[in-house]
């Protein structure tokens, strides 16, 4: 071999090896890159030389390499969608468009399971974005994308089961709870996944039954009461265990909330004096409701035609529901005036007496004298019925300054009645003197009669001789003529509706034949609160009845709220598992696993990732299934570079490396000799 070749075949030495340490500081570099891959590299002597005779080749060439497949530990990371391949597999990781091209470098694979959701919910690799592999049920490749997925649907209440014990021994119209105990709360879901709180509450019926409200939060009722009753055994009766309701909240108005659209209604005009016979009457409302009930149907509306029915209530004609009217608290009840058909009589409790007596007759003489026609005065009883009182007067006595007369009342047959307390006294009449004038004195002068009828009527009625300042207004003078008038200062009969009229707050005033007027109830006015929630089954057959204290609890209610999704994660299975706030829980896609009958079939395409070569064989499938590895999720593969093998290798590249320098100068000093031993021939 010449000099020339030995230095030739030191330097491919200094060239491969030098390759050789760029491989390992590769490796070296990547020792804490996820799902990287240690790579070794092949040497190849170049050709050249004759070994059968001896002579050798032509040095070295690093001739390509290989990787690694074995895989790398296992890291937590805390993130639920970083992923581990416990086993064979690698991900599929696609670009944008989904596809491969003819080339296949739209599609890789790798082990570095750092994975996230991007901005357009697709689950992407972290570091370049590409797409990870799914796989349906047929088999066919897709993205993972969470975007429709990212609430749970509310689903709307359908049934609530109740359970527990009624007591058998309560007393009737017992409530339960009682006003001192927690309410029966149950949450009822609308179709927008809002909570609806409801009440239930109980009344004791006679006998072993108990009646059962719902009712809203402020206990305004919002379905129709039903009864439940019990067998001998105390069981809930079949017929009565279950019940449907429609749930409707809604916001009772102030009326201090009510706008100017409020239109009330025009005067109702009671012809007979009867409810039936108002005439009917129609109010309109803007951004609000009116609202009418049956039996716990309820109905919006508004503008109606209202009309009140034979019971009082006020309703509409055409469907026959009551009308709701507002309580002083804010909640809902019937409008009905049928504790206010009527107002009660009075008796009349005064009579304003005006007239003259003929002070000339001698004392112990009546006015008017027996067989003459008494004086009539007419009161009220307290039935409201017209009694005639005759009266005569009987002059008692006479002074030098006054006389004094006393009172006999009768009935309309002349019989006397009760008793009289009290008298009337006169001025005595003096033509010739002004303060002898024969009027009234005031102070000395009033009448109570007690009006009594066969023992079952009785009332008492004042006769009063002044008008309304004080001023007398009965005389008794000399030789004039003795006449006497009485006027019902107050009583009155049975008063029947006469009209009635809505202000603009909705609150109806009643007017009566007997001239009172009778403020009653305001007309409601609601805001819907939700969406109705339709058919919802309450469900009693887990209740019973005993002798024990009534205990009552929501057994199971179905329905849920609109869900955000708060966690994602994969099991072991490779599946997608999503969790919502409303504690929903979604299974989603599976992760697609590619294996590779070779793995020398692929070829490295930078970031962690792999590509098939032309004519590779892949199968693909999901994880845990036909050999593929499960997955661990929240969990990463390092990389499968070891430190110590890599440093050996070093070693060893170190000294093949400082061999190769050190022919190279050998064979460079004997090169030197041979030149200086020519030169100095």
């Amino acid at each position: 071999m010449s000099s020339l070749s030995s230095l030739y075949n030191s330097l491919t030495g200094l060239t491969g090896f030098t390759k050789a340490l760029d491989n390992l500081s590769n490796n070296v570099a990547n020792l804490n890159t996820p799902g990287y891959k240690g790579r070794d590299v092949f040497y190849r002597e170049l050709a050249g030389g004759n070994p059968e005779r001896g002579i050798p080749g032509n040095g070295v060439q690093v001739d390509g390499g290989s990787v690694r497949f074995s895989a790398g530990d296992s890291n937590a990371t805390g993130n639920s969608t970083d992923l581990f391949i416990d086993g064979n597999g690698f991900f599929i990781l696609r670009d944008g468009r989904g596809g491969t091209t003819s080339s296949g470098t739209a599609q890789t694979y790798t082990r570095a399971g750092q994975f996230t959701f991007g901005e357009n919910g697709f689950l992407i690799d972290a570091s370049t974005e590409k797409r990870v592999a799914g796989i349906t049920v047929g088999g066919k490749l897709t993205d993972i994308n969470i975007q429709d997925h990212l609430t749970s649907d509310p689903i709307v209440t359908s049934l609530a089961k109740i359970s527990g014990s009624l007591s058998s021994t309560a007393a009737e119209g017992t409530t339960f709870p009682a006003d001192d105990q927690d309410p029966i709360e149950l949450s009822l879901f609308d179709s927008a996944g809002r909570n609806v709180a409801v009440h239930l509450s109980f009344e004791k019926l006679d006998g072993t039954d108990w009646q059962v409200m719902v009712t809203d939060t402020n206990g305004v009722q919002l379905a129709s009461t039903q009864t439940l009753e019990f067998s001998n055994l105390g069981n809930a009766i079949t017929e009565t265990e279950t019940f449907l309701a429609n749930i409707q909240l809604f916001d009772v108005l102030e009326q201090t909330e009510l706008s100017d659209s409020f239109k009330p209604g025009g005067d109702v005009e009671f012809t007979e004096g009867t409810p039936e016979s108002g005439s009917a009457t129609t109010f309109t409302i803007e951004d609000a409701f009116f609202i009418i009930r049956d039996e716990g149907d309820v109905q919006f509306s508004n503008t109606g035609t209202y009309q009140f029915d034979d019971k009082g209530f006020l309703v509409d004609p055409d469907t026959g529901f009551r009308v709701a009217a507002r309580t002083d608290s804010g909640k809902i009840e019937d409008f009905s005036i049928k504790d206010a058909l009527t107002t009660p009589a009075a008796s009349t409790t005064k009579v304003n007496v005006t007239g003259n007596l003929d002070a000339s007759v001698d004392n112990g003489v009546e006015i008017p004298p027996e067989g003459g026609e008494l004086f009539t005065i007419e009161v009220m009883s307290p039935e409201g019925e017209i009694r005639t009182i005759q009266l005569q007067f009987l002059k008692e006595s006479s002074t030098s300054t006054k006389t004094a007369w006393s009172v006999i009342a009768m009935d309309a047959d002349g019989n006397e009645f009760g008793t009289n307390d009290g008298s009337v006294s006169f001025n005595l009449f003096d033509a010739d003197d002004d303060a002898l004038n024969g009027e009234v004195i005031t102070n000395e002068s009033g009448v109570t009669i007690s009006y009594v009828v066969d023992g079952q009527e009785s009332f008492d009625f004042d006769l009063v001789f002044t008008d309304e300042d004080g001023v007398g207004t009965f005389t008794a003078i000399n030789e004039q003529t003795s006449i006497i008038a009485g006027e019902r200062a107050d009583g009155k009969t049975v008063g029947e509706l006469t009209t009635g009229s809505f202000d603009e707050k909705g609150v109806l005033t009643v007017n009566y034949s007997n001239g009172d007027a009778e403020v009653l109830q305001q007309i409601a006015v609601v805001r819907p609160e939700g969406e109705v929630i339709n058919d919802v089954t309450f469900d009693f057959s887990g209740v019973t009845t005993n002798t024990t204290p009534s205990e009552v609890e929501v057994a199971d209610i179905d329905g849920r709220s609109k869900g955000l999704l708060v966690d994602s994660r994969f099991d072991e299975n490779g599946q997608l598992i999503l969790t919502y706030s409303n504690e929903d829980v979604v299974e989603s896609d599976y992760v697609a696993l590619a294996h590779f009958s070779d793995l020398n079939d692929l070829i490295s395409a930078g970031d962690t990732q792999f590509r098939l070569t032309h004519g590779g064989n892949i199968s693909i499938g999901r994880p845990n299934d036909e050999g593929l590895g499960k997955i661990k999720g929240g969990f990463i593969e390092l990389s499968n570079v070891e430190l110590s093998r890599e440093f050996a290798d070093i070693i060893i590249v170190q000294r093949g490396y400082q061999a190769s320098s050190q022919v190279l100068n050998v064979t460079n000093q004997i090169l030197e000799e041979l030149y200086n031993s020519v030169k100095g021939r």
